[in-house]
């Protein structure tokens, strides 16, 4: 299983299939423990960021299987450091991994910078 989950990511970061073609095919073969979804009924991770500041507001939506994945390649170094900013990033994986949906995670600054990250349900 793991070379075909590498194979999947290496079509995904090649482009020659799409986040929401990679987190079906990884769901297929089992990655995340799930059964494969029927879509429109697969679960997303969506990232909103604000920055005040700077007037910036990013938005990042990831299929909830690629996630786990993708989560694999994080360098030890990054790994250790969003460990270090009292974020356990296991632990926001197992949340994710759920069938829990809505707000998981919000953090706010003393400026008024943002950061929240929700599950839910789309196509």
């Amino acid at each position: 299983m793991q070379e075909e989950r590498k194979k999947i990511l290496e079509l995904l970061e090649a482009g020659k299939i799409n986040a929401e073609e990679a987190a079906r095919l990884l769901d297929a073969i089992g990655d995340t423990g799930a059964p494969a979804q029927t879509p429109g009924k697969l679960r997303y991770v969506i990232i909103h960021v604000e920055d005040p500041d700077e007037e910036k507001e990013i938005n990042i939506k990831l299929p909830a299987g690629l996630l786990r994945a993708a989560s694999r390649f994080i360098p030890s170094d990054a790994r250790a450091t969003i460990n270090g900013m009292d974020l356990n990033l296991e632990e926001l994986l197992s949340a994710i991994d759920e069938e829990s949906e809505g707000e998981i995670l919000r953090v706010e600054g003393d400026e008024g910078e943002r950061v929240v990250i929700r599950v839910e349900r789309g196509g």
